[in-house]
């Protein structure tokens, strides 16, 4: 092979391997705001790609993981939005999803899918408690 040739190929390599490698939240800056009540604090915001059976079964996807804990002295289930302001969409859900309300002191994490295929700028946080 050439030298010109070999350089050209290893120009497209790496091109194609930044191309085709998804950003992840240590090398992208999410802004994140929060929005909870009393007694709750989020203790991580990061991102998973992985692929969503509905949502993008060629390609991975974004997806948010929460997890919060309950710093309260109740026991108490969550509703949780997640809102990428920038890209008009959100996901939510219970937290808990299933099984007893979320004890004093203990924590829960769940994954929010979104159709998007790299980390996005801004990303808000709303917490409401729904049950003590």
């Amino acid at each position: 092979m050439s030298g010109k040739k070999f350089m050209f190929t290893l120009v497209v390599l790496i091109l194609g391997t930044f191309l085709v490698t998804p950003a992840l939240a240590g090398e992208s800056k999410m802004e994140v705001a929060y929005d909870l009540p009393a007694g709750v604090e989020v203790t991580a915001v990061d991102t998973e790609f992985e692929v969503h059976e509905k949502l993008s079964p060629e390609k991975p996807c974004l997806y948010i993981v929460l997890s919060i804990k309950n710093t309260s002295d109740s026991d108490g289930r969550y509703q949780v939005y997640v809102t990428l302001p920038g890209e008009n969409k959100s996901a939510g859900g219970v937290m808990p999803r299933t099984g007893d309300p979320l004890a004093p002191g203990a924590e829960v994490s769940e994954k929010y899918p979104f159709q998007l295929y790299e980390v996005p700028g801004q990303v808000k946080i709303t917490v409401e408690k729904i049950q003590s």
